[in-house]
C-alpha cells in the first residue's frame, strides 16, 4: 500500500486464500482477517463497492468464528463504517460505527485509541447528517484520547483538527474553522515537514476558510 503496488497486494491475498482453501477453508477466523484486510486495500484503490462486499464477508466469518463481541468483529465494523461513509450511506455508516464502538469499548475500555477511532467514524457520518453538535463532541473526545496517548504532535490529531474545521464550516463559523486548519498545519509542519504535500493542502484549506469569512486579502 505504501508503494501503491496494489497488484502485488492482491497477489498476496490470492495466495492467502489459496492456502486456506488447500487446508479445507475451515478456519473462519483467518478467512475473515484476510477479507477485512483486503477491503482496506480496496479502499485505497477507491474500489468501494468491492470493499463493501469484502468487509461484509469478512465480518460474517469473524462473527461466526469468534462471536459477535470479539474485538476483531469490532474492527471489521469500523472498516465497514468507513466504506459505507465513502458510499454516501451515512445512516448505515453511523450504525456500523456505533456497533464498532460498543464492541471495542467492551473489549478495551473507553480510553483506548481504537475506540476513539470509532468516534471519528461516527462524527464523519453525523457531520453529513447535519448533526454537527454531536459530531463536535465526539471529535473533541477523540482528540483528548490521542493527545494523552501519543502526545500533541501526531498525524491523527491533525486529521481531527481538519474534521473539526469541517464541522465549524458547516455551522458558518469560518474564523474558528481557519484556526482549526492552522492547528492542523502546525502539527503537519512538525511531523511531516513545511514543504510537504500535506502542508500545501492545509494552506489551501486555510485560504478557503478565510475567503468564506470575507478575508479575501
Amino acid at each position: 500500500v505504501e508503494h501503491h503496488d496494489y497488484g502485488a497486494a492482491h497477489a498476496d491475498f490470492d495466495l492467502a486464500k489459496a492456502k486456506l482453501m488447500r487446508l479445507g477453508d475451515a478456519n473462519l477466523s483467518l478467512r475473515g482477517n484476510v477479507l477485512v484486510s483486503e477491503a482496506q486495500v480496496l479502499i485505497y484503490e477507491s474500489r468501494i463497492v468491492d470493499a463493501e462486499t469484502s468487509v461484509r464477508a469478512g465480518a460474517t466469518a469473524l462473527r461466526q468464528a469468534l462471536g459477535p463481541d470479539h474485538p476483531r468483529v469490532g474492527v471489521a465494523q469500523g472498516v465497514l463504517a468507513q466504506v459505507l461513509e465513502f458510499e454516501g450511506k451515512h445512516d448505515e455508516s453511523l450504525a456500523a460505527a456505533h456497533e464498532a464502538e460498543r464492541v471495542l469499548t467492551a473489549a478495551y475500555g473507553a480510553d483506548h485509541p481504537m475506540v476513539a477511532g470509532t468516534w471519528i467514524a461516527e462524527a464523519d457520518a453525523l457531520t453529513q447528517l447535519k448533526r454537527t453538535g454531536e459530531a463536535r463532541v465526539l471529535l473533541q473526545k477523540a482528540d483528548q484520547v490521542f493527545a494523552k496517548i501519543y502526545g500533541d504532535d501526531n498525524e491523527t490529531r491533525a486529521k481531527l483538527a481538519m474534521n473539526l474545521a469541517e464541522v465549524e464550516t458547516a455551522e458558518n463559523h469560518f474564523d474558528v474553522a481557519a484556526a482549526d486548519y492552522r492547528r492542523a498545519l502546525a502539527i503537519i509542519e512538525h511531523v511531516i515537514g513545511p514543504n510537504s504535500q500535506e502542508a500545501a493542502g492545509m494552506h489551501r484549506d486555510i485560504a478557503y476558510a478565510l475567503a468564506l469569512d470575507g478575508k479575501l486579502d
